[in-house]
């Protein structure tokens, strides 16, 4: 069982620095993080994997079949002479072109749609990690600010306590700040539950499973949030090069030149 430990820096830049064990680079940036997802998410490898199999289909689809080779031999043997006639031939049965042309245009638009569908998930994938890194880095801050607000409860219950016990304020008051610090402790642990969370599906996207590793996780900065302004023009002009689009469209080829 190997153990990682994981030490993820959010910077200005989308920069973070993972610290692990076993051949792992001590500083991360977010294109190494992604390289590890895109190198163990197990369904975009079968995606891949579809992507070459279909690669591997075309050379199948020019129409040659393999050669076949036999002897054959005629006559009577002849005083030890062997046969009359002995005769090797080598045949190939070659598809009608015009057969061969539809199956290859059929191949080559198949192999057109599992590209842009692989292309369209690992689109999908990159924006996955972004939302999982954001939710590990807000869940993270929350954790934090819970952490102020149990420890200013917890003085404050000290306080109150003093002021009780030296006879300056009521049990009243006491009561409110207990509850108050109870409060804040169930918040704190409903944090502490979110983070973990948040924590555990951005390793499940990068493909590590987290039941297998051990990770330190901390961030030396605040997320910084920005408007982006997308006109309507823009998205439709771009809308036929959508993956999915054009994976669709290349299935439809495809199944016009289906035998």
């Amino acid at each position: 069982m190997k153990h990682f430990s994981l030490m993820i820096f959010l910077l200005l830049g989308g920069i973070f620095g993972v610290s692990a064990q076993d051949n792992v680079p001590a500083v991360f940036r977010f294109g190494d993080v992604l390289d590890i997802a895109l190198e163990n998410h197990p369904q975009l490898k079968q995606f891949e994997a579809r992507v070459q199999a279909k690669r591997g289909e075309w050379w199948q689809g020019i129409g040659l079949a393999s050669p076949e080779i036999s002897y054959l031999s005629e006559g009577m043997p002849t005083d030890g002479d062997g046969f009359a006639e002995r005769r090797w031939t080598i045949s190939q049965q070659v598809d009608f072109p015009l057969q061969s042309f539809f199956r290859m245009q059929r191949l080559r638009a198949e192999r057109q749609s599992r590209s842009a569908e692989l292309a369209a998930y690992h689109r999908d994938l990159v924006a996955q990690l972004k939302n999982a890194y954001a939710d590990v880095a807000y869940a993270l801050k929350l954790r934090d600010l819970r952490k102020q607000q149990f420890d200013i409860f917890n003085d404050l219950q000290g306080i109150a306590q003093t002021r009780v016990d030296v006879g300056e304020a009521a049990a009243l008051e006491l009561l409110k700040i207990n509850i108050q610090l109870a409060e804040a402790e169930n918040d704190l642990t409903d944090a502490e539950n979110s983070y973990e969370q948040a924590r555990y599906e951005l390793f499940r996207l990068m493909g590590i499973d987290p039941d297998e590793q051990s990770y330190d996780v901390a961030f030396t900065d605040t997320l910084r949030f920005f408007a982006v302004t997308v006109d309507q023009e823009s998205a439709l002009r771009q809308l036929p090069d959508q993956p999915q689009l054009v994976s669709r469209d290349a299935a439809f080829r495809a199944a016009k030149f289906q035998s």
